[in-house]
């Protein structure tokens, strides 16, 4: 079966994610000591134990970085016994379920985690998360070229710096895509003549190429838990001024836009039609995780890391956004986007074994049509949300809104 369109396109949203999860340097710093950077001049921040939150969601943070890392390390090691055996991709077995598993796993971490858009995420242009997660930034013929030129080059191959060639997305279509057949035109060099070589070569290449994916994945997990192991959590929980701290919560805030930037916006608002960026009824060709059909799962997974966020991993008192709104007099706001993330999460929930183009129903998506179209109802769900994260939310505890999102009133 081939996964279709999926495999032929480039995305090129102008959104590109940030991520809680590079290297080094956070926050629009090179991985230097944050400690006294991005400091709020104002006079009048409301009271509120800002240390607890920061450290709370820190710790957890790096808590979900460190299983996302033995995520992997198990990932390879099925990539590594599925490629051990003579079928390997030529047929389904139980050792290419278990590696297909093991993705879904690892994507499931990740997906979590990409709702947590701060820390040293932002140096180098974003370098170790797109060596992780490319995505929205997929193109399975850069993939299949790869493939074919490590077969050329043979021991000489070393893995290309491009993005598009490697991660999670590379791995997800070479375990995914069941036919062996490249996605590429005819007038690309590289993969002439390949469909016309025989399936079990075809196979070998695509699980040399795959290892080397799996050992290259794990080393950049590996980075990015010593990240945060070696100074970056130290310096960020460390004491410091109000107006310091402030600023430390104003960039988690700013983070977890994701929810908004990414989620609302290219997740659920391309595909149904409702981005500036799509001018048709529908944009399909842009789902996430087409060859696996994760597209609804990873959302969810979206949602609960805001979640985690909002509520500092379901603990009490400081922990967590809902605590700071409570501590400083907002209890009837922490209340109402509690009820409107729990609404969006059980709305959700139930469409996470369902592929997203299954979902798109022949009708525009609106909030009259919304009543009868379960995918167009988790949008405007989540737009409840993310209205009122840029709205009072900000206002009240005295945060920015990022930049792309200010002029946001759809």
């Amino acid at each position: 079966m081939r996964i279709g369109n999926f495999n032929q396109r480039l995305i090129t949203t102008s959104l590109a994610a940030g991520l809680l999860l590079a290297a080094c340097g956070g926050g629009g710093s090179d991985g230097d000591d944050i400690s006294n950077q991005g400091e709020t001049d104002s006079d009048t921040l409301p009271e509120f134990d800002r240390l607890a939150l920061v450290t709370n969601l820190a710790d957890n943070a790096q808590n979900r970085i460190q299983a996302f890392q033995v995520g992997v390390a198990d990932l390879e090691s099925k990539i590594a016994a599925l490629c051990s055996s003579d079928t390997a991709l030529l047929e389904d077995s139980e050792l290419l379920t278990a590696a297909r598993d093991a993705w879904k796993i690892t994507i499931k971490d990740w997906q979590f985690l990409e709702s947590f858009q701060w820390g040293p995420a932002l140096a180098d242009a974003e370098a170790l998360r797109s060596d992780i997660y490319s995505w929205p930034l997929v193109n399975y013929c850069r993939v299949d070229r790869e493939v074919a030129t490590s077969v050329l080059d043979g021991a000489g191959y070393s893995l290309s710096e491009i993005d598009l060639t490697k991660g999670l997305p590379a791995i997800e279509y070479l375990l995914f895509d069941d036919d062996l057949a490249h996605s590429c035109t005819a007038s690309v060099a590289e993969t002439a003549g390949w469909n016309e070589t025989s399936a079990a070569e075809r196979s070998a290449a695509r699980c040399a190429y795959l290892e080397t994916l799996g050992a290259d994945l794990s080393s950049k997990a590996s980075s990015l838990a010593e990240a945060w192991q070696n100074g970056f959590y130290a310096s960020y929980v460390s004491l410091a001024e109000t107006p310091v701290l402030q600023s430390r919560i104003n960039e988690i805030y700013q983070g977890i836009f994701y929810l908004e930037d990414t989620v609302k916006d290219i997740k659920l608002g391309r595909p149904l039609g409702l981005h500036s960026s799509c001018s048709q009824a529908s944009c399909i060709d842009t789902l996430e995780h087409g060859p696996s059909g994760q597209s609804m799962a990873a959302i969810y997974q979206n949602l609960k890391g805001f979640e985690a966020a909002y509520t500092g991993f379901g603990q009490d008192g400081d922990a967590g956004f809902d605590g700071f709104l409570k501590e400083t007099g907002h209890g009837a706001l922490a209340d109402r986007l509690a009820t409107s993330l729990n609404e969006s999460l059980s709305l959700a929930e139930p469409l996470q074994g369902e592929r997203m183009e299954d979902l798109i129903q022949d009708q525009p998506c609106n909030e009259e049509s919304a009543l009868s179209y379960p995918l167009c109802q988790v949008f405007f769900s989540v737009k409840k949300v993310t209205d009122d994260l840029k709205g009072e939310f900000a206002s009240v505890l005295n945060l920015e809104v990022p930049k792309q999102s200010a002029g946001d009133n759809d």
